[in-house]
């Protein structure tokens, strides 16, 4: 039986790419006049890309997915070798990221209503939680902005001294929490790295996306594309 879902948050409840877009721009220009070079169109693509941002996608496995933002900060640095520059302070850089990312811009996942499904959840006595490589501060935005802060029990992000996923230690460190067994968690998550932290904690997987993939990745016990599809899952196994 069910008792517990936890969610990752980027592409998962919030657009990635939309949100970080405006911080990761910012980074950008920062970097360029500290070292005294334009900030042309051409250097603002490049520090996207390099940060894992592709059109109005965010690349799987990149550092503005997997990783934190000192991470993101310094994807930078094979940039600036390239111009004959210094590597950067990633301290430094990963502070400009955290001021512009302040008021990024929340946009939900595939138009969901979370509000409505994370209260009905609450309401059937699940335990819900957050798993993610952001900041607890940016995580609380997030969830703010898109109504459902007060539903989680518990935030498992960047700074609580957690090795990043796939790394298993927020899960275990939930389940040791909450005295839950793996097999009575869920995880909802969008990238094969989110599955593969599933795989290791030992907990159930749900790949969100949509459409969902043919071929699903390691640790996925199913792949879904919406709340509905997680809230009959779970119906399923309850």
């Amino acid at each position: 039986m069910i008792k517990a879902i936890l969610f990752d948050k980027d592409d998962t409840l919030i657009d990635l790419a939309a949100f970080w877009r405006a911080p990761v721009l910012a980074l950008a220009r920062e970097a360029a006049k500290e070292d005294g070079f334009p900030c042309t169109p051409a250097w603002e693509e490049a520090v996207l890309t390099a940060c894992g941002i592709e059109g109005d996608r965010a690349r799987d496995g990149s550092p503005i997915v997997s990783g934190t933002d000192r991470d993101a900060a310094s994807a930078l640095n094979p940039l600036l070798r390239e111009r004959g520059l210094p590597p950067i302070d990633p301290v430094r850089y990963a502070e400009i990221l955290e001021e512009a990312s302040r008021t990024g811009h929340v946009i939900p996942k595939f138009g969901e209503d979370f509000a409505l499904w994370f209260s009905r959840w609450k309401a059937q006595g699940l335990l819900l939680g957050l798993v993610s490589s952001d900041r607890e501060e940016i995580c609380r935005y997030c969830l703010e902005q898109l109504c459902i802060l007060q539903d989680f029990d518990v935030l498992y992000t960047d700074g609580q001294g957690y090795p990043p996923k796939p790394d298993p230690s927020m899960g275990t460190a939930f389940l040791e929490r909450t005295s839950l067994s793996a097999e009575e968690v869920v995880f909802v998550g969008d990238s094969a790295n989110d599955m593969r932290f599933a795989k290791n904690a030992g907990i159930h997987g749900l790949l969100l996306q949509k459409p969902v993939p043919a071929a699903l990745p390691e640790g996925a016990d199913a792949g879904v594309s919406s709340c509905r599809d997680i809230d009959a899952w779970i119906r399923q196994h309850g």
